[in-house]
């Protein structure tokens, strides 16, 4: 009849008794342990993760990735309170892609930037004027202005680009907004607004700051 546990370490000395159930247990031991280490990280990052307040996605060939990395840092602290700092965040992201050259990473960033924008999980988008274009129509951006605020937008009507159907400001040009001097490398890009975005509060609190820097 096989002996318990309990009768073979009987007459074990302490240091016996170790020895042998790390010889026979060390692999159910470490298995418990790495498990339990594994629930405690996803724990923590979970308790973690912050809310995202206002995603910004930046898409384009020539894009300072070391900049938008200052930018996202300069929003989160200028913009959110300190008390919001502690539970939630802004996002800013970049997407680089080469028409010459669309290997399979770019292929996925922009299927990521086609998926979160259906998803309705990008605020401020900054892309390159001909998706812009398609995207100018049927209502899919939302008006500049009317987030801004009561004052007019303090940028030259060069800068501003309005939609067909009702003559709303749906684009900014990226060259009319500071903040992206030494980000951004291309004239052609245009800053707008997806109308399914789901933060108008705070994309009005970035445009009345980021006109006013």
């Amino acid at each position: 009849m096989k002996k318990s546990l309990k009768e073979i370490l009987a007459p074990m000395s302490k240091a016996e008794k170790m020895k042998y159930i790390w010889h026979y247990y060390r692999f159910h031991m470490l298995g418990a342990l790495l498990l339990i280490i594994i629930v405690a990280v996803s724990v923590n990052s979970i308790n973690n993760k912050k809310d995202t307040l206002m995603n910004v996605m930046i898409v384009g060939e020539l894009i300072n990735t070391e900049k938008v990395s200052e930018i996202k840092q300069s929003l989160n602290e200028e913009l959110l309170s300190k008390a919001e700092q502690d539970s939630a965040e802004i996002s800013v992201q970049e997407i680089t892609y080469s028409l010459n050259d669309m290997n399979p990473q770019m292929q996925a960033g922009l299927q990521k930037m086609a998926a979160e924008l259906s998803a309705g999980y990008v605020d401020i988008l900054l892309v390159e004027k001909s998706f812009f274009d398609d995207m100018n129509k049927d209502g899919q951006l939302l008006d500049l202005q009317d987030l801004y605020g009561n004052q007019p937008l303090p940028i030259g009507e060069e800068h501003k680009y309005f939609a067909e159907d009702n003559g709303v400001i749906t684009g900014i040009n990226v060259t009319a907004i500071k903040q992206f001097e030494e980000v951004i490398f291309d004239e052609n890009i245009v800053m707008c607004v997806p109308a399914n975005t789901k933060n108008e509060e705070f994309i009005t609190r970035y445009l009345q700051y980021v006109f006013k820097k």
